[in-house]
């Protein structure tokens, strides 16, 4: 079934370019939302049926998106798209991502990022686990296009999956996953390799050896957490063996 856009509202803190966008409709049909928790467009659609539904969509840059990654703010933006059960969500991505040969993260076919492939492509499943459905178009120029697009797309049946199971962060996994870059795969690959107390866990997450035995732990990322954490200079082979620490919590 195929639908037509009748109105848009557009929140009033999307950038000035971006409140341009008509989609066709005159004046009378586009409003504004001075509310600054308001989703950035919402588009009010009719199907064949003369049914009216909403698509509620946050528009994000790349660079946008990975930074509310880095900054932890992604997760609570994309909630307000689901306050409605009734609301069909989008996150519209205004550019696209690629991997290097590093499996590093390229935006728009030329930004390096540094970001690792897995964490990005797996928050983008994350998104979509939660029932948002994740969009792309190739630039900011094509974001009007994009919007008509997905206002009149074939509806179809909503189709709504269940969440996931979710538990809760441990205080020790929540000191882990304070260090850019270390998720809960790499937490449980953490446990595996030196056991179940935090403090093992540490010092294989400062270990300059641990990439070598870590899948998806890099030495890049060991050198940045172990800058954080002062091993440089006349500390930077201040490390103990884990053989040794071992050894010592077993006796």
């Amino acid at each position: 079934m195929s639908a037509k856009l009748a109105r848009m509202i557009i929140a009033s803190n999307e950038r000035e370019w971006a409140q341009k966008v008509t989609c066709g409709l005159n004046s009378s049909q586009v409003a504004f939302d001075d509310n600054p928790k308001a989703v950035d467009y919402m588009l009010y659609c009719i199907g064949d049926d003369g049914q009216l539904f909403v698509r509620a969509i946050e528009r994000k840059t790349p660079s946008d998106f990975l930074n509310t990654m880095k900054e932890r703010r992604l997760d609570a933006e994309l909630h307000r798209l689901l306050e409605d059960p009734d609301w069909w969500p989008y996150l519209l991505i205004t550019g696209y991502f690629s991997s290097n040969k590093d499996r590093r993260i390229v935006v728009n076919g030329h930004i390096e990022t540094g970001w690792h492939e897995n964490a990005v492509y797996g928050k983008l499943r994350q998104v979509q686990a939660d029932g948002i459905i994740v969009t792309h178009c190739r630039s900011d120029h094509h974001l009007e296009d994009a919007l008509l697009h997905i206002a009149t797309s074939d509806i179809g049946e909503k189709r709504i999956y269940p969440r996931r199971a979710t538990r809760e962060l441990s205080k020790g996994e929540r000191v882990l996953e304070s260090f850019d870059g270390v998720g809960i795969d790499l937490i449980e690959r953490l446990k595996e390799y030196a056991g179940p107390q935090l403090f093992m866990q540490l010092m294989a997450l400062l270990h300059p050896n641990t990439p070598n035995d870590i899948v998806g732990y890099g030495a890049d990322r060991n050198n940045k957490i172990r800058e954080i954490m002062g091993f440089v200079g006349e500390f930077a082979d201040f490390t103990l063996g884990l053989e040794e620490l071992r050894e010592g919590n077993n006796e």
